[in-house]
C-alpha cells in the first residue's frame, strides 16, 4: 500500500509505476501482488513479455531498466541505501 501511495505522488509515468511494482513484487517473491498487478499492468500498456521481464527486474528501455535495477537493490539491501550508493 506504502508503494502504491507513493507512486500516486511521483512522476514516473504509469508504465514505469507498473513496472516498479512488477518488479517489486518479483523481487519479494509475492505470488498476490505480482498477480494483482500483472492485471493493472496490461491496462497501462504492458503485454506480456513486458509484464514477465518486469518480475524479473528487467526492461528492454534504458531508463527503465536503471530504476528497475536500483529499485531491486535497495529491496534486497533492505533499504540500506548508504550500503548501495557506495557498492559496498
Amino acid at each position: 500500500m506504502g508503494l502504491s501511495v507513493a507512486l500516486i505522488k511521483g512522476r514516473l509515468g504509469k508504465r514505469l509505476e507498473e513496472e516498479l511494482a512488477l518488479t517489486l513484487a518479483g523481487t519479494n517473491r509475492c505470488e498476490y501482488c505480482a498477480s494483482a498487478y500483472s492485471a493493472t499492468a496490461k491496462i497501462a500498456g504492458l503485454d506480456e513479455a513486458d509484464v514477465a521481464a518486469a518480475l524479473q527486474g528487467k526492461s528492454e528501455d534504458v531508463r527503465e531498466a536503471a530504476a528497475l535495477r536500483f529499485a531491486t537493490a535497495v529491496v534486497e539491501k533492505r533499504g540500506g541505501l548508504l550500503v548501495l550508493l557506495r557498492g559496498v
